[in-house]
């Protein structure tokens, strides 16, 4: 039974307010919006410019991807390999090794075999950041490895070069400045190369090739034929084709062109490569050691299994090395 006194206090106890966080509270939340925000705008600042920076026959492409066949001792088709075994040894390696370094320096009774990662937590300046970049590098590294293996499996054998670029950018990103960079303290740099490194391991799998759907790309070019009835004209539009061709495969170390003269009715062999230019005389189709020729030449390159053997199928005797008047 509600009494009269129970109404009068009732009455006057005042409605329950809303409190307002305090000020710390809002300014924890505020910040962890804008680092969210940070994060997401990270990365898709990260993905432009991997797209960017990978595009083939720009800088990155014509200076950078061929470093890692570090001076030819693997094959321009093993850069892919070379720069997968590289980040490997990098990753549970030489970062493995500064980690046992760091965790050496933290303890007062330096490295303890039999404890490895005790005291790693209450590390702080450089040997904080030394066993940090290493466990970076093992969180990444599985990322890498799917996309490397989805991307490898999805293309066959022979990965496009963009995807190849890709690869390399994540590579160099992580290993040559990112380390550098956490091991110096230099927070905005070692950010930013984070960044790109792990767009450009997504942009690995997700990106088109070389190829759109349905087409062809210069990369898909075996043989190049050009009919002109000047020489000269001629090695000029076959030349601007090769260059096409070597942008889009850094792998390809030459380029076979026939060039055949609709008026005087001859054909010249050119063979392009990354050092210039080697023609074949002018053989005559209508003469019979001109079509000898011709035939032996063009069975040569039908024969071939592999493109080093062409390198043979200029004529032994001294060659025309001018360009033709």
């Amino acid at each position: 039974m509600v009494t009269q006194s129970d109404k009068k206090s009732v009455a006057a106890s005042p409605a329950k307010a809303v409190r307002t966080p305090p000020l710390f509270v809002q300014v924890v939340n505020l910040f962890a919006t804008t680092s969210a925000l940070a994060v997401i705008f990270g990365y898709v600042s990260g993905a432009f410019i991997a797209q960017r920076i990978t595009t083939v026959g720009g800088p990155f492409h014509t200076y950078i991807t061929p470093l890692f066949t570090f001076g030819g001792f693997f094959p321009a088709r093993g850069t892919g390999i070379a720069a997968s075994l590289l980040y490997s040894f990098v990753t549970y390696g030489s970062t493995a090794a500064l980690s046992v370094v760091a965790a050496a320096l933290g303890s007062p009774r330096g490295y303890v075999n039999k404890e490895p990662r005790r005291g790693k937590s209450s590390l702080t300046g450089l040997p904080h950041r030394m066993a940090s970049a290493h466990q970076n590098l093992l969180e990444i590294f599985p990322l890498f490895a799917l996309s490397t293996g989805l991307t490898y499996a999805l293309e066959g054998k022979k990965i496009s070069q963009q995807g190849l670029n890709f690869l390399v950018l994540h590579v160099f990103a992580k290993t040559f400045i990112y380390i550098p960079a956490y091991l110096a303290d230099l927070d905005a740099l070692r950010t930013v190369s984070h960044f790109i490194g792990i767009e450009a391991a997504v942009e690995l799998v997700n990106h088109n090739g070389d190829r759109s759907e349905g087409g062809l790309s210069w990369a898909d070019v075996a043989l190049v034929i050009k009919v002109n009835k000047n020489w000269t004209s001629l090695t000029k539009q076959a030349r601007a084709a090769v260059c096409g061709i070597f942008n889009a495969d850094v792998t390809r170390r030459f380029v076979i062109v026939i060039g055949f003269n609709h008026v005087e009715r001859a054909f010249r062999f050119l063979q392009f490569h990354r050092a210039g230019l080697t023609m074949s005389p002018r053989y005559v189709l209508q003469g019979q050691e001109g079509f000898r020729s011709i035939v032996r030449h063009i069975v040569g390159i039908v024969a071939c299994g592999s493109p080093m053997p062409l390198v043979m199928i200029l004529p032994q005797r001294p060659l025309n090395f001018s360009s033709p008047a």
